[in-house]
């Protein structure tokens, strides 16, 4: 990933709503999204495309959820270095340190933040990481 600028997000999140409003907003910021809504397709896509940063619904298209995607990534030496940040509904705490302990970069709960706030935090995220 170029430390200068953040330019490919793998959104992954299976409302077909939601994934639109999101892909929307972060295409007109100027960044390349790609986008599917199960755990199969989104390790494959993580493997081939190498995102810049995942932005991870924990919920998912069928039995496996965001947290399998969440350790692969991590586990792997060549992906480990993708910025992920969880996009749920789930407000339990306990969720937010579940996804931190397994090396998510955020967490954010999507009912109390706004496409443009997930977009300001994306930014702040991701100049965090590499300032």
């Amino acid at each position: 990933m170029s430390k200068e600028k953040l330019q490919n997000i793998l959104l992954v999140e299976d409302d077909p709503f939601l994934s639109n409003i999101y892909k929307e907003k972060l295409s007109q910021a100027g960044y390349k999204v790609r986008s599917v809504g199960a755990v199969k397709p989104a390790l494959e896509l993580i493997n081939s495309e190498k995102p810049d940063l995942i932005l991870l619904d924990i919920m998912l298209i069928g039995s496996l959820n965001g947290y399998v995607v969440l350790e692969k990534v991590k586990e792997d030496k060549k992906l480990q270095d993708i910025i992920v940040i969880m996009l749920s509904n789930l407000s339990d705490p306990k969720e937010k340190m579940k996804a931190r302990d397994l090396g998510a970069d955020e967490y954010i709960i999507k009912i109390e933040n706004t496409p443009e706030e997930v977009l300001d935090i994306i930014t702040d995220t991701f100049k965090k990481k590499f300032k």
